[in-house]
């Protein structure tokens, strides 16, 4: 039995469609990259400038590429990057049962991964 070698004539635009979809399979690959990166390696680096825990204020200086400080205010989270992000914790006062600011938390999807400043 022969084998014939069989040859594929591709237009133009087929060729243009064939390239753009390669093109777009590497876009989308390198975001699922950079995804499984923030999602599961990343974490990022916080530095505590300074802390009232009586108003419920701190400043806060976020490390990286592009260093930037930020205010933190009561009880908001502030998201830092995928799923990381800070906030004042508090703790609940027995006799008056009002909460009371007592440290710095660096959370990812909203649980407790370290305490910055206690």
């Amino acid at each position: 039995m022969t084998q014939d070698n069989i040859k594929l004539n591709l237009s133009k635009g087929t060729e243009v469609l064939i390239k753009a979809a390669g093109i777009a399979a590497a876009v989308v690959s390198i975001g699922a990259a950079y995804f499984f990166f923030l999602s599961y390696i990343y974490k990022p680096k916080i530095e505590v400038i300074s802390v009232d825990y009586g108003i419920g204020k701190a400043t806060i200086k976020i490390l990286g590429i592009f260093p930037r400080i930020i205010q933190l205010e009561g009880d908001t989270v502030y998201q830092v990057t995928g799923d990381w992000g800070i906030k004042i914790g508090t703790t609940l006062v027995a006799d008056t049962g009002n909460p009371k600011y007592d440290k710095i938390e660096l959370i990812r999807k909203s649980m407790v991964v370290e305490y910055l400043k206690k």
